[in-house]
């Protein structure tokens, strides 16, 4: 087999990520920022033996059955996990003339295609109309004026930061401590702990 790639869309969960990287650890990662960018690319440069892996078909936007058939006609492939009947081993075995179900996977992938996009569109519509009629009952939604949103990061920071000031570290010595910390995922940029920094002290 040639390369794995594991297509995973910009807003996509770590759960997602973990389901394809537990499937193919030798995988490569592709984070789509911008789809389907990364997607169309992916496809361009697909060869012989390569796959493209996703946790959904739905998390490939734009993906045509024409492009399914063309990336398998090239010796690539896709595969999606949670509908294995859409992997294009199965669209293979049919061409190849053994005994699969009666509609190939192509044409059952257009029929998802199309259920989603009727799908998509009335959520949208539903979207739309429930944002005219909260409008006009004076709703515009959003974050009242002067609300802040507290995260569970800011607070976590914060009590670290409350912490090594008591233990009489400056400000450059906290920015490199927590930064450092091999107990935290977490990390901080320059002008968030600074700004942190100030609203402790605006609190004393």
């Amino acid at each position: 087999m040639g390369k794995i790639y594991l297509y995973i869309r910009g807003q996509a969960k770590e759960a997602q990520r973990a389901k394809l990287k537990a499937e193919f650890p030798q995988g490569e990662l592709v984070i789509d920022r911008k789809p389907p960018e990364a997607l169309e690319r992916l496809i361009t440069e697909a060869g012989q033996g390569d796959l493209i892996a996703a946790v959904n078909v739905y998390d490939m936007p734009g993906i045509s059955a024409e492009t399914y058939k063309a990336l398998c006609c090239n010796g690539s492939g896709f595969h999606f996990q949670q509908q294995p009947h859409l992997d294009s081993s199965v669209f293979n075995e049919s061409l190849s003339g053994e005994d699969v179900e009666a509609a190939t996977a192509s044409t059952i992938l257009q029929r998802q295609l199309d259920i989603e996009a009727e799908r998509q569109a009335q959520q949208r519509a539903k979207e739309t109309t429930g944002r005219t009629i909260a409008k006009a009952a004076g709703r515009n939604g959003g974050r009242r004026p002067g609300e802040k949103q507290i995260t569970r990061k800011e607070i976590y920071m914060k009590d670290r930061i409350k912490m090594y000031l008591v233990q009489g570290l400056n400000s450059k010595q906290i920015l490199e401590a927590l930064n450092d910390d091999s107990k935290s995922e977490m990390k901080i940029s320059k002008n968030t702990f600074y700004k942190y920094l100030r609203e402790i002290n605006a609190e004393k």
